[in-house]
């Protein structure tokens, strides 16, 4: 049952709804309560973070950082600072054919091969005489399961220096891509066989 007082804000609560016209039913939903728009403004930011949107993402971190919440403000800020900083890296493009060949090692590393291609490529359009960036254009085919353009790469990596040979057959990241014969094949031709 309920008590005296209840009964009266049911009762205002009632006639506020026929007066605005909103049906009984629709006026007994709970109604969450709105989020601080600090709250809001972090959230968006970090959907554009995760989207790695970092100008839209740190314009909403320093939005967010100027509300009340001490705590949601110092979070934003040290997003920010994570937002600079990876806006930075990205405006460090690879200048020379060197400085692509170091990125795309960094991402065979890092196991993203569609990136670690697109650097690679670059760095032997700008220069492919260098026998380590056909060497780790070797890796990579491998890697992607194209060994027949693995077993080209490092051909040419062994004819461009003849190291290349021991480096592949030492090398724990060539291991698993010596097992197929067209690589093999490159390291030691005479184990092709005759007809």
């Amino acid at each position: 049952m309920a008590s005296p007082k209840t009964a009266k804000s049911q009762s205002a609560t009632a006639s506020k709804v026929k007066t605005l016209g909103i049906t009984p039913a629709a006026a007994t939903l709970e109604v969450a309560p709105k989020k601080p728009i600090q709250a809001e403004l972090f959230e968006l930011a970090m959907e554009q973070f995760h989207a790695r949107n970092f100008n839209a993402a740190l314009h909403g971190f320093q939005a967010a950082a100027e509300g009340p919440s001490s705590e949601i403000a110092y979070t934003a800020r040290l997003h920010q600072r994570m937002c600079e900083q990876r806006m930075n890296r990205q405006q460090e493009e690879p200048q020379s054919a060197e400085d692509h060949y170091n990125l795309g090692v960094a991402l065979i590393n890092s196991r993203d091969l569609p990136q670690a291609r697109i650097q690679l490529e670059a760095a032997l359009e700008l220069s492919n005489d260098a026998d380590h960036f056909h060497y780790a254009m070797a890796l990579l085919c491998g890697l992607e399961g194209n060994y027949a353009a693995s077993a080209r790469a490092l051909a040419r990596a062994i004819q461009l220096n003849s190291r290349n040979r021991s480096a592949a057959r030492n090398d724990p990241d060539f291991q698993e891509i010596l097992r197929h014969h067209e690589v093999r094949t490159v390291l030691d031709p005479e184990e092709i066989p005759t007809a």
